[in-house]
């Protein structure tokens, strides 16, 4: 171990980085925040006490649907991932494609953070399997509330064993249905139709069901146009933190042992932050 103040060096600039990406999370926190309030505004423009209850009156140029149909409308569909028997542990790779597992899907966001990879012929192989931008990834087990929304970037990754890919087509925006799928009532909807005894289990006909409550074409633009610069900075923020979260855990081991001058290592996380 270096001597003591060199220690404290070392921990003043890492700690820049956790700094950083402390103060990202609590923009991301905030951006989030005012996403739902941009949801929750819709709901009371329209007068609709509940998304999930068929009684429920909405305006008239609004429509009722549930996700399969939608989905339908649209030339996508709801699509269960590769089974263990398709895709085996043997298969994973170091370096290749991302394979989106349960484990990756936080609010929305997919989590690259150990994420498992898969070699370019497997994903040929599984190419029905593939996320293209504006699919929504849900898990089959577990936390079935959680669902992520693929962005450019994730477009070719494959939807992973253990997970549900929703693709809405051309019959909605995918960024608005993401955000209504995220909203607490339909996520409980969701938690309640799944089965199993001791693990919420979900699958294509469950979320098929999923309520559906649309507003006019019109409104509709609106409310994804306001979401739309929010998520953008929502996720700008995360992809940050990860390259950020690198960075560090790089740092570290060469600082600790001197391969690294502080000093150098001052100037490379200045230019970050």
């Amino acid at each position: 171990m270096p001597e003591r103040r060199e220690q404290e060096a070392i921990a003043e600039v890492l700690g820049a980085l956790d700094d950083r990406i402390a103060h990202n999370e609590r923009i991301s926190g905030t951006t989030n925040e005012l996403a739902r309030a941009v949801m929750e505004e819709l709901w009371f423009k329209g007068d609709v006490t509940s998304l999930t209850r068929a009684d429920t009156v909405v305006p008239h140029d609004w429509r009722r649907t549930t996700l399969g149909a939608l989905c339908a409308t649209g030339g996508g569909a709801i699509q269960t991932g590769p089974f263990g028997s398709q895709l085996h542990a043997s298969d994973y790779v170091e370096v290749g494609i991302p394979s989106v597992m349960p484990q990756n899907i936080g609010d929305n966001q997919i989590a690259e953070d150990g994420i498992a990879r898969i070699a370019a012929a497997d994903a040929e192989r599984l190419s029905k399997y593939l996320l293209a931008e504006g699919d929504i990834v849900y898990s089959r087990r577990g936390d079935v509330k959680r669902r992520a929304l693929v962005r450019k970037y994730e477009a070719g990754w494959l939807c992973g064993t253990g997970c549900l890919r929703v693709r809405v087509g051309t019959a909605t925006e995918p960024l608005f249905m993401s955000y209504y799928l995220g909203e607490p009532e339909i996520q409980e909807w969701i938690a309640q139709h799944a089965v199993g005894a001791t693990m919420p289990n979900l699958n294509t006909s469950i979320l098929g069901e999923v309520p559906v409550v649309l507003p006019a074409n019109n409104e509709m633009r609106q409310v994804n146009e306001r979401l739309s610069g929010l998520d953008a900075t929502a996720a700008h923020l995360q992809h940050e933190n990860r390259t950020l979260a690198d960075l560090r855990d790089t740092l570290l081991p060469q600082l600790l042992s001197g391969k690294l001058r502080v000093k150098d290592a001052v100037r490379t996380v200045e230019e970050v932050v």
